[in-house]
This record gives structure tokens, C-alpha cells and sequence, in this order.
């Protein structure tokens, strides 16, 4: 898991891999559908947005 902010993507994106799928994730699935664009425009194939983020998930939350 890697933590990369919207405001910093376009200049920290270069770390990651375009081999492995990359899930993003926010609190309310917007930002994360534009990092997801951001991510395509730069040739990332495998990348996938979580619809809702945080708020929505139904996922256990493990503190």
C-alpha cells in the first residue's frame, strides 16, 4: 500500500508499477476516479477505482 495524495500524483505517480494492478482508494470514490484517469492518461492499464471510497465500503475497518 502506498499513499500518494491527489495534489502530488502527477509528479510521484512514476513509482509505481504499470505491471501490478493499482487500487485506488478515498474517502468518497472522487478523487480516486480522477487519480484513476490521471494514472490512464499516463499508460496504466490495470487500475481500478473503489465506487463510494471509504464511506461505502463494506469492508471491516481494523484500527
Amino acid at each position: 500500500m502506498k499513499n500518494i495524495p491527489l495534489s502530488t500524483l502527477k509528479s510521484d505517480y512514476k513509482g509505481l508499477s504499470k505491471d501490478a494492478e493499482i487500487v485506488l482508494l478515498c474517502r468518497s470514490g472522487k478523487r480516486s476516479l480522477q487519480a484513476a484517469n490521471i494514472l490512464k492518461d499516463y499508460g496504466y492499464g490495470n487500475v481500478v477505482s473503489v465506487s463510494g471510497g471509504i464511506q461505502e465500503s463494506q469492508a471491516e475497518i481494523i484500527k
